[in-house]
């Protein structure tokens, strides 16, 4: 475990002007199944109107994945992997301090899993620098994470 501290202090250190504690970045996608699935194959059809199992993968600022879980039906969205997957369940045991991932809006925000909102109030400032636009939204990161630059 003290080992697995030490790589993540490592990436830390390594991408704290880019990211200050971000130790991994989150994503799901697809995998197609061959055929449907003879049980419960209600469950296997995704919003892609395909038959799937999900995949959920954290890779590291050198993008070597760091943790992998497959196999949720494909009609599951990403927060249900994520909230069913060990990470998930027992984020106390995987993040120290300020430790955090990035991942896309279809994360749950929490202290742990950083993810970009959209702002449809007035244009905000934080601490002294203006929102990313793009096209007409606002787009921040959050939670009291600063917003960053292009």
């Amino acid at each position: 475990m003290e080992e697995i501290e030490a790589e993540r202090q490592q990436i830390v250190e390594r991408t704290f002007e880019e990211l200050p504690h971000c130790v991994g970045y989150i994503d799901g996608s697809e995998i197609k199944l061959f055929e449907k699935p003879v049980k419960n194959h209600e469950t296997y059809f995704s919003r892609q109107r395909i038959y799937s199992v999900k995949l959920q993968v954290i890779c590291d600022h050198k993008l070597r994945i760091r943790d992998a879980v497959v196999g949720s039906p494909g009609s599951y969205h990403d927060s249900k992997v994520f909230k069913n997957c060990s990470i998930g369940k027992h984020t106390e045991r995987y993040f120290s301090g300020e430790e955090w991932i990035a991942g896309d809006s279809a994360y749950p925000q929490s202290t742990y899993v950083v993810t970009p909102f959209r702002s449809n109030s007035r244009i905000m400032e934080v601490e002294g620098q203006q929102p990313i636009s793009s096209e007409g939204r606002e787009l921040l990161w959050g939670p009291k994470r600063k917003i960053l630059q292009p």
